[in-house]
């Protein structure tokens, strides 16, 4: 169950992220696919996270604290 739930998370990830791209052609249109895609790459982080071939987190933590540091104000 679980390999499958990260195959359907990339897949809906990927259409979200092409989604969203489209949104952005138009600017009437940019802030739902601005939401699009943060919805797709929120999917893709959690398939990521849920894959079982993950043996250390470690790594994801580190990045994870040090893109929080870079993006702070």
């Amino acid at each position: 169950m679980g390999a499958l739930f990260v195959q359907i998370a990339y897949i809906g990830a990927s259409a979200a992220f092409i989604l969203g791209l489209r949104g952005l052609t138009k600017p009437d249109t940019a802030r739902r696919g601005m939401q699009l895609a943060a919805f797709g790459m929120l999917l893709a982080i959690i398939g990521t996270l849920l894959n079982h071939e993950i043996v250390s987190y470690e790594f994801i933590i580190i990045g994870l604290v040090v893109g929080s540091a870079i993006g702070l104000p």
